[in-house]
């Protein structure tokens, strides 16, 4: 069974979601809530830390797409810092042009 621990911890303007494991369809749901969490928070910008991410699969991707969506929708940044395995999949998927990926 995949494990993720995922935290949320507040600086000025930046709400950044951290998550250490495996997104896959089993742990997704974590990540939904911490990401809808985060849009709370009242923050200038979302940054989903996922440097700590060591698997990845295409459900994940799309809480990620969902998550980029929803936060253009509400006027909020949002930016992903990847592990290797996430900007390896985003890379392969053809789908950098939606997900904005900064360095750590």
């Amino acid at each position: 069974m995949p494990i993720l621990d995922v935290q949320i911890l507040m600086e000025p303007g930046v709400a950044t979601v951290q998550c250490v494991g495996e997104i896959d369809v089993g742990t997704c749901n974590k990540l939904i809530d911490a990401l809808e969490r985060a849009e709370l928070q009242d923050a200038d910008a979302v940054r989903v830390d996922l440097s700590g991410v060591t698997f990845i699969d295409s459900t994940g991707i799309g809480c990620l797409l969902h998550g980029a969506l929803r936060a253009e929708k509400s006027g909020v940044g949002f930016e992903i810092v990847p592990s290797e395995a996430v900007e390896r999949f985003v890379e392969v998927s053809g789908l950098g042009a939606h997900l904005r990926m900064v360095p750590a």
